[in-house]
């Protein structure tokens, strides 16, 4: 049943996931931070596009987020075309990694409930309230750590008292080049290891020397100053999914029951093995730490931004697999891990918004699902209509300060997005009917194009507006040059 359940729940949101990486791959678009890819030199030019790479995001450096956006140059694509798919790619792999994480555990646990979880791990981490991540091509970095975590996770739960060599010295610079998250994900590796394996010499020196290479080379801060309230690290911890405070306090409790009863029979690989599920949490309180230090002097509502779900999510996934090492072989206690998936799959359902805080909304399970579409379209609509008015001192299209704050993008476009033949004309009604036809999810795009009193061309609107003569309705196909019809009486 709760398989079923997680079927009927994952398919709208694998679905919108698949059509918001088809849409990003034919429609490239810059917005805020994607700025940067505008001094991106391509790679195959040379040793300057390599460094580039290199180039600092604000105050992190996120090679992979950089790579991925550029790469698609050297083969006659443009900026960000695979960065989506990319990081969708990533989720699968992370997911592979989880069921192989639960196979390690507990290799003698039923199919069908490995399939139980499996699926709802898979659900938390391609959870939409991360919606920043999963349509943006400049962030790329966040699922990449995530991988990164759970890879190293599986290793560590080897029968082994060392972890493998290499995971030790190349961790911490993969970690910490792809963004400041890798802080946190070193610091909870880190302190698993020194916990659990010998051989404590080696991460000591290899997350020691990349930590101080990280401090002598990166950028200075977010320019606020340090402050720790532990309310914000704690609701950061809770953003991940609707009212998931009560159910990881719940969760806790029923872990410490099981400890109480099972510890003393467990073996030590068991004990190990325990200890390195914590990984996973240890890593999201810790970035939920860093964070609540350097940002929560800004503004307390920047707990509600939707890239830190990411980090946050991962404490969720920690209280499953220890539930899941503990109860999974157990009949008797099989009933707990059944509840806690139960539980979280039922926090779904409500169709009503979820509170962080006084004044902090989320929107529920299906509109947020609905909002990657909709987010999508509406900056896609954004740079098109920075396109058209490219060059222009005055502007018509909507200022949306988050797109482009500094005014980077728009200025540094030069060439005006071309308008294409006039096929036609249409009655302002045939215009309507025609804009309204079309849904978020098409690659085909119609746009009604109005001028201002001095002749200056902007996007009016694309589903909805009110047609009158003298506008345009442009019509944009991926690979084919534009096309408009004349709005007349």
């Amino acid at each position: 049943m709760l398989v079923a359940l997680e079927v009927v729940v994952l398919y709208p949101l694998v679905k919108a996931l698949w059509q918001v990486a088809v849409i990003a791959s034919r429609w490239p678009h810059l917005i805020a931070d994607s700025a940067v890819f505008l001094q991106q030199q391509p790679l195959h030019q040379g040793v300057a596009g390599w460094l580039d790479l290199l180039n600092p995001v604000n105050e992190h450096r996120v090679l992979v987020s950089r790579l991925i956006a550029v790469v698609p140059l050297s083969f006659g694509g443009e900026f960000g075309v695979w960065s989506v798919g990319f990081s969708l790619v990533v989720l699968a792999l992370s997911l592979g990694w989880i069921f192989l994480i639960l196979g390690r555990l507990n290799p003698q646990a039923p199919l069908a409930l490995r399939v139980m979880v499996g699926l709802l791990c898979g659900l938390i981490l391609a959870n939409p309230w991360q919606l920043e991540n999963l349509i943006w091509d400049i962030n790329v970095h966040w699922f990449f750590q995530g991988l990164l975590l759970l890879v190293s996770l599986h290793l560590l739960l080897r029968n082994q008292s060392v972890p493998p060599l290499w995971l030790d010295v190349l961790l911490p610079g993969l970690a910490l080049i792809n963004g400041g998250l890798g802080v946190a994900l070193l610091l909870s590796y880190s302190a698993i290891r020194l916990l659990a394996f010998g051989r404590r010499w080696l991460i000591v020196l290899s997350a020691g020397s990349a930590l101080l290479i990280y401090s002598l080379t990166s950028l200075a801060s977010s320019g606020s100053p340090l402050n720790f309230s532990g309310l914000f690290a704690w609701r950061m911890l809770q953003i991940w999914w609707p009212h998931s405070g009560l159910w990881m306090a719940a969760s806790g409790v029923a872990l410490l029951i099981l400890l109480w009863r099972h510890w003393q029979g467990l073996s030590p690989l068991d004990q190990r093995q325990l200890l390195v599920c914590c990984l996973p949490g240890v890593y999201a309180v810790a970035f939920a730490v860093l964070v609540d230090l350097s940002r929560s002097a800004i503004s307390p509502g920047l707990v509600m931004r939707e890239s830190y779900v990411t980090p946050a999510l991962m404490l969720g996934l920690s209280l499953i697999f220890l539930t899941w090492k503990l109860c999974a072989e157990r009949s008797l206690w099989r009933w707990t891990l059944l509840i806690q998936a139960g539980w979280l799959l039922l926090l779904l359902l409500p169709r009503e918004s979820w509170t962080i805080a006084p004044g902090l909304n989320k929107q529920h399970f299906s509109r947020q699902v609905a909002r990657l579409l909709n987010e999508q379209d509406r900056r896609i609509t954004w740079f098109h209509c920075a396109q058209l008015e490219a060059g222009q001192l005055h502007r018509n299209c909507p200022e949306v300060p988050f797109y482009d704050g500094w005014n980077v993008i728009r200025s540094s476009l030069q060439e005006k997005l071309p308008l294409g033949m006039q096929q036609g004309h249409l009655s302002p009604s045939q215009a309507k009917d025609q804009l309204r036809r079309q849904q978020r999810a098409d690659l085909e795009r119609w746009y009604l194009v109005r001028a201002d009193s001095d002749g200056r061309r902007w996007i009016a609107g694309r589903r909805v507006g009110e047609p009158r003569p003298g506008d345009l309705v442009l019509q944009m196909i991926p690979g084919q040059e534009p096309a408009h019809w004349l709005v007349t009486p």
